[in-house]
């Protein structure tokens, strides 16, 4: 009966690990993307007033 209590808990301490890799994950992702759609408004931003500067 203890071993198959610390399987579970071994399971479970596996498990959760897993899960807040995968949350860190995310929130690291969606840090890039916030940046890279900063990036990517600027850039347009940028074009369209230098394209109505050239005209």
């Amino acid at each position: 009966m203890g071993s198959l209590v610390a399987a579970y808990t071994v399971a479970w301490v596996v498990l959760m690990v897993y899960v807040f890799t995968l949350a860190a994950r995310q929130r690291r992702l969606k840090r890039t993307l916030a940046a890279l759609e900063t990036e990517a408004a600027g850039a347009k931003a940028g074009k369209s007033t230098a394209e109505s500067h050239a005209g």
